[in-house]
């Protein structure tokens, strides 16, 4: 929905942040959608390890409604400080709002069977407000649009190295929003 997922402009993104208590310049790495099953949080908070090695001072917002407790223990296993986890609950028309704070999405989709015939809601969402992502590859057509639009970094494996080097990928990534929401359009 291109009228609900609109470009943010600079003071959405202000206010956003403010809103959330996240330093107006601290990156921040967002996810948004539900956790359990099939969405590898391992390895999403895997990834954030290496992203704030590259970004310090970044920030992973987790748009959800799972408890907040159950991500902070989690990323405390994986030495993840609770000061660098943000989490916020969200009916539909905040979202919109809150990703507005957001400077890289990511989606990670464990590519079983089932998810071959899938498209991940929440990259549609992401790319309508013009906000580069980092998946994995394997899950319905998402490496054919990120690749067609793209809008940001597909990553083929999980080890140390690939995630380092999509780390690195995706923070020297350079797209205006604007493209990325027009490439949206095309597939959504």
């Amino acid at each position: 929905d291109f009228d609900h997922f609109q470009l943010p402009n600079a003071e959405c993104g202000q206010f956003a942040r403010q809103s959330l208590g996240t330093d107006p310049h601290a990156p921040v790495l967002c996810y948004l959608g539900s956790l359990g099953g099939y969405y590898l949080l391992d390895e999403r908070m895997r990834f954030f390890s290496v992203f704030r090695d590259q970004k310090p001072g970044a920030r992973f917002l987790f748009i959800t409604r799972e408890p907040a407790i159950m991500i902070r223990r989690h990323a405390a296993r994986l030495g993840i400080g609770s000061d660098e986890i943000v989490v916020r609950a969200a009916d539909r028309d905040e979202i919109p709002k809150l990703l507005a704070a957001a400077d890289f999405g990511i989606s990670f989709i464990h590519p079983t069977f089932s998810k071959i015939a899938s498209s991940p809601t929440k990259l549609g969402e992401i790319v309508a407000v013009g906000i580069p992502m980092i998946v994995n590859a394997g899950v319905g057509d998402t490496d054919t649009i990120m690749a067609d639009i793209g809008a940001g970094v597909v990553l083929d494996q999980f080890d140390e190295g690939s995630l380092r080097k999509a780390a690195a990928s995706i923070c020297a990534f350079r797209s205006s929003p604007a493209k990325i929401r027009e490439g949206a359009m095309r597939w959504f």
